[in-house]
C-alpha cells in the first residue's frame, strides 16, 4: 500500500512538472505569454496637433539656431511669440545687399550718364559724316564739267564720305543696342540684389515665430533622437518646433520591447494609467505599431517598436507630455 501511494506522488509531481515546462515554452504566466498582461511606460500626446515648423531660409544665412523656446505648458493666444530663431547669418546678409544696392544703383546712374554722353559723341560724328557727305554731293556737281581727273576726285570723295556716314550710322545703332543690353542686365541685378533683400527682411519676421492659434505649447521631439527640442538646436525647414494640441482627443506614445512585440496587435485593448494619478484608469486600443525598431537609448542595445495608443475617453486632467503606464491586455 505504501508503494503505491508513493508512486502515486511520484507521478503527480512528474505531470506537475511537465506542464510547468510546457508553460515555460509555450509563452505561459512565467514568461509573460498570452493571458499574461506586460507593461510599458509612455508619453500622452494630443492625437491633432497645430505645428509651428521652422521657416524656410537661404543656406547663405547658415544654419541658424533656436535662441528662444516658450516654456511648455505655457498658455498663449494666438500671435503671441513662441519661439526666436537666431538672426545674425541673415542681418550679415542684409547688410551686405544693401550695400551691394547702393552700389548697383550708382553704377546705373554712371551709366546712364556715360551713355548719354557716348551717344552724344557718336550722333555729333554721324552728323558731321551728313554734313561731309552733303558737301561732296556739291563738289560733284560743281565740277562735272571740269576735267576727268578733277571729276573723278569728287566722285571718290562722295563714295568716301557716303561709307564714313553709313559706318557711323551703324555705329551708332550698335551703341545704342549694346548700352541698351546693359541696361536691361544692370537693372535685372538690381531687381535680383532687391529680391535678396525682400527675403531677408521677411526671414527675419518669420524667425519671430508666432501661435497661430490659442493653445498651450508642447516642445516637439525629434524624429531620430526622439529627444525634445531645446534652445540651441538646429532645425530644418519645414521641422516641428512647437505644438499647440487638441485636447480633445488624445493618444499615447509608448514602446514596446523587441521580445514583446509578437504579442501586441492593432486593436487590442491597453488600459493606461497616469502617474501623477495611478488610481484612475482609462481604456485604449492600439492604432499604431512601427515597423521599425531603435534603440531603447544611446547606451543601450535594447531594440523597441513604437507603439501609438488611442485613448477612448478624454478627462479634463490630460495634459500632453504626462508620463503613463501602459498595461497591454492580452489574449488567451
Amino acid at each position: 500500500m505504501k508503494k503505491s501511494h508513493l508512486l502515486t506522488a511520484t507521478l503527480c509531481l512528474f505531470l506537475a512538472c511537465s506542464r510547468g515546462a510546457r508553460d515555460k515554452q509555450s509563452g505561459g504566466p512565467e514568461s509573460g505569454g498570452p493571458g499574461n498582461p506586460f507593461t510599458e511606460t509612455g508619453e500622452l500626446q494630443a492625437v491633432r496637433n497645430t505645428n509651428v515648423v521652422m521657416p524656410s531660409f537661404d543656406w547663405d544665412y547658415g544654419r541658424p539656431q533656436i535662441t528662444f523656446l516658450e516654456k511648455e505648458g505655457t498658455v498663449l493666444k494666438a500671435g503671441e511669440i513662441v519661439a526666436e530663431i537666431e538672426k545674425s547669418g541673415v542681418l550679415k546678409i542684409l547688410e551686405n545687399e544693401k550695400a551691394n544696392l547702393a552700389i548697383a544703383e550708382a553704377d546705373l546712374k554712371k551709366m546712364k550718364v556715360d551713355n548719354e554722353m557716348a551717344l552724344k559723341k557718336l550722333e555729333t560724328e554721324y552728323q558731321t559724316a551728313l554734313s561731309d557727305l552733303q558737301q561732296a554731293r556739291i563738289d560733284t556737281q560743281r565740277v562735272r564739267y571740269e576735267p576727268e581727273s578733277r571729276r573723278q576726285v569728287a566722285r571718290l570723295s562722295l563714295e568716301k564720305t557716303g561709307i564714313a556716314l553709313q559706318k557711323a550710322g551703324e555705329k551708332l545703332d550698335a551703341t545704342h543696342q549694346v548700352q541698351e543690353q546693359d541696361l536691361k542686365i544692370q537693372l535685372i541685378r538690381i531687381e535680383q540684389i532687391k529680391a535678396k533683400l525682400s527675403k531677408a527682411e521677411q526671414t527675419i519676421v518669420n524667425f519671430t515665430l508666432r501661435a497661430p492659434a490659442n493653445g498651450m505649447i508642447v516642445h516637439s521631439r525629434d524624429r531620430w533622437s526622439h529627444e525634445k527640442v531645446k534652445v540651441g538646436d538646429g532645425r530644418w525647414p519645414g521641422q516641428a518646433i512647437v505644438q499647440l494640441p487638441d485636447l480633445t482627443q488624445m493618444k499615447v506614445l509608448t514602446s514596446v520591447n523587441e521580445t514583446d512585440i509578437r504579442k501586441v496587435d492593432l486593436k487590442q485593448k491597453v488600459a493606461v494609467r497616469l502617474d501623477a494619478f495611478p488610481d484612475l484608469k482609462f481604456d485604449g486600443r492600439i492604432i499604431t505599431i512601427s515597423h521599425i525598431c531603435h534603440k531603447k537609448n544611446k547606451n543601450s542595445d535594447i531594440k523597441m517598436f513604437d507603439v501609438e495608443v488611442l485613448l477612448e475617453q478624454t478627462h479634463r486632467i490630460f495634459k500632453p507630455g504626462m508620463t503613463t503606464s501602459c498595461e497591454f491586455l492580452l489574449t488567451v
